[in-house]
């Protein structure tokens, strides 16, 4: 299952059951809190939106080079599921040992069958790229769906 996903279908879950138990006098019996997410998790939809931040920290141990780097990334994006559309912008702000704060931007189309990717990586400019999109490579991306 892919990260973007996962996080949606997790964010989504934990959103519900936080809701019904800020709601409820006493607590969720745990039964009730996994109903909801498994109606979640097999719920039919055409659409989707969602916006991700997610602060991490990767450690780097061995090598010439150990160290610790850090980054935020933001974004957020839609997703027509029936027909086979998305698009996504994304930001990554790195803190990189030896070369300082290094940001990322980019930004993703699915349209038409084609993927457009377009990447602006630590200050070399744009680039895009075009691939085409598959039915194994939306369903790759696509695995909310059970």
């Amino acid at each position: 299952m892919s990260v973007v996903k996962r996080i949606l279908l997790l964010s989504l879950a934990l959103v519900l059951s936080f809701t019904l138990v800020g709601c409820a006098i006493e607590g969720l019996p745990q039964e009730e809190i996994d109903q909801i997410i498994a109606n979640v998790t097999t719920a039919q939809y055409d659409t989707v939106s969602f916006d991700i931040e997610m602060p991490v920290t990767v450690k780097v141990v061995g090598g010439s080079d150990p160290g610790t780097m850090t980054m935020d990334v933001d974004g957020s994006g839609d997703m027509d599921v029936a027909n086979g559309e998305m698009q996504m912008t994304m930001n990554m702000a790195m803190e990189i040992p030896e070369m300082g704060e290094q940001e990322m931007a980019a930004e993703v189309y699915i349209i038409g069958g084609w993927m457009y990717t377009m990447t602006d990586l630590l200050g070399l400019g744009e680039q895009w790229t075009k691939t085409e999109v598959t039915d194994e490579t939306w369903q790759q991306q696509s695995q909310i769906e059970p």
